[in-house]
């Protein structure tokens, strides 16, 4: 298994002992057999680290051996960090009475079985060409709000210090034309003394 990568669990169930379990379940790698007591229905539990693993089938289903020697559970999960991990499945057998005096129907739970196995989570094998591709989406966001930032900052500063506002040309009034002539004439005046 691999991280971020769909995976699937198979447990099956048949009757029919004679049979090679590579048969029952052909897509199996190595699939190993154990005898267990059966009923009519049986029920399969997933028991997995929700932490490392999400699955997206129910953890508990129910099969029915009543019209068929064969059962199959099936269970897909995605790795979501590498690692050792444990996926038990715990198979109950589930026998149905029908009381003929009462139209009730009573179950009864027989002791329950458990498998574990042993899954080993390696991380996700990535080119070299999707993580540049990565990168560059990353680096092309950040530009992005890297300048708009900077807009952001040039406006405030604009805002702030008022130099957004119109600049206005002071104009001189006359009698201010004629104080400053005045102030002129006495600073030449006052450097004739001088001499």
């Amino acid at each position: 298994m691999k991280v971020d990568q769909e995976s699937s669990i198979r447990v099956a169930l048949s009757l029919r002992t004679s049979v090679p379990p590579t048969k029952i379940l052909p897509s199996a790698t190595s699939p190993s057999t154990e005898l267990v007591q059966v009923a009519c229905r049986v029920t399969g539990t997933l028991k997995v680290n929700t932490d490392a693993f999400s699955v997206g089938s129910q953890l508990v289903q129910e099969e029915s051996l009543l019209s068929t020697q064969d059962a199959q559970w099936l269970w897909l999960v995605t790795p979501k960090k590498p690692g050792d991990y444990s996926a038990v499945i715990q198979l109950e057998p589930i026998v149905s009475f029908e009381d003929q005096n009462d139209v009730r129907t009573f179950e009864e739970r027989l002791p329950s079985k458990n498998f574990t196995s042993r899954v080993t989570v390696a991380p996700l094998d990535r080119s070299a060409k999707e993580m540049v591709e990565d990168w560059t989406k990353m680096l092309v966001a950040l530009g992005a709000l890297i300048g708009a930032l900077v807009a952001l900052l040039a406006g405030l500063s604009r805002l702030l210090t008022g130099s957004w506002l119109p600049r206005r040309r002071l104009r001189a009034t006359g009698s201010d034309q004629e104080g400053n002539a005045g102030r002129e004439e006495d600073q030449v005046g006052g450097a004739g003394h001088e001499e």
